[in-house]
């Protein structure tokens, strides 16, 4: 599997609604906000995932970010496996303390999701052109890893740094790739019977501390153990495919299902679980390294183009399951 890599900063969340911006919210943590709407299906004729388009403007002085949103089904899919409901979501993680002025721009029309014409489409009421202030508190001293030294950046010296200017050397594990081939994920399976390498990650759960993350009554114990057993070893990075059809072990995939059809459908509750194993991981101050794509499977979508697929498949991955310490490989 040949690789390069390319280093994204992205922004991860936690729940708050869309109406509770008088919550107190802090630097270096993560906010949702929600956008209620009629409710629809993954699988609907006017398709979620391509025929909408939400981004929300944050600004603070001459500091900017505009945030990609995406469909949500219920807004809890990760413990009901919704494959219908009206949320849209934005997740925002504000770098620094203060009053974020936002403004919110909703759009729907025929594949506008990766259109680069930001005047394409019909405004979607009663959300889009919204504007407000959400107030930022400083630091909480009782905050993971990377709250405290904020995100990951380039650095001339070739090595990473954070955002309060220490280096951090990424040390961890390379394998197994398939992480997310994990039985209590949502529609994970294998679709080779001569290829099945779905996991359990048995032996952690006796590495799972009570507080930590589950989903499903109970749920998740083996995964979120493993990395709990990474961080307590001083592992601080790793590894894992988000897409393998055709790949080694086909078992990973965000679409509703491995078949080339469902490519623009996109499986909710399964990216909500997978955003569930990255959250605590960014919170062990564990570097989620992606990998995209294999060698073997480069030619999926688009024909290996970067066509609608591709940058639908970019776009959400983005939005929905990237933690803002990671780095991201294509083959």
């Amino acid at each position: 599997m040949s690789r390069y890599n390319l280093f994204f900063h992205t922004l991860l969340a936690v729940c708050v609604s869309y109406t509770s911006f008088g919550q107190e919210h802090h630097q270096n943590e993560p906010l949702i906000l929600d956008f209620p709407m009629t409710s629809t299906t993954e699988t609907a004729s006017e398709n979620p995932f391509t025929d909408y388009r939400l981004h929300v403007d944050f600004k603070l002085g001459d500091h900017q970010f505009s945030v990609p949103g995406y469909y949500a089904s219920d807004g809890n899919a990760a413990e009901t496996s919704a494959s219908s409901g009206g949320i849209w979501r934005v997740k925002f993680t504000p770098d620094q303390a203060g009053d974020w002025h936002y403004r919110v721009s909703f759009m729907k029309g025929p594949n506008i999701a990766v259109s680069q014409d930001m005047y394409s489409g019909t405004a979607v009421p009663p959300h889009d052109g919204k504007e407000g202030t959400l107030q930022v508190m400083p630091v909480k001293d009782a905050g993971g890893f990377f709250v405290k030294r904020g995100r990951l950046q380039h650095h001339s010296s070739g090595y990473f740094h954070t955002e309060d200017g220490q280096p951090l050397l990424k040390i961890g594990t390379n394998s197994p790739e398939n992480f997310l081939a994990y039985a209590d994920i949502d529609s994970t399976y294998s679709y080779d019977p001569e290829k099945n390498y779905l996991k359990t990650w048995q032996p952690h759960v006796k590495d799972w501390n009570e507080g930590d993350p589950t989903w499903q009554n109970g749920k998740g114990k083996g995964a979120i153990g493993a990395l709990n057993y990474l961080a307590s070893q001083g592992m601080n990075a790793m590894y894992a495919l988000t897409l393998n059809i055709e790949g080694d072990a086909r078992d990973v995939w965000p679409f509703l299902s491995h078949k080339k059809g469902d490519f623009l459908r996109y499986d909710v509750s399964k990216l909500a679980q997978w955003d569930i194993i990255f959250s605590h991981a960014e919170r062990l101050g564990i570097i989620i390294q992606l990998v995209t794509q294999e060698k073997e499977n480069e030619l999926i979508l688009d024909d290996g183009n970067t066509g609608f697929e591709r940058k639908l498949y970019y776009r959400i991955d983005r939005k929905v399951c990237a933690p803002q310490k990671y780095s991201l490989e294509y083959g």
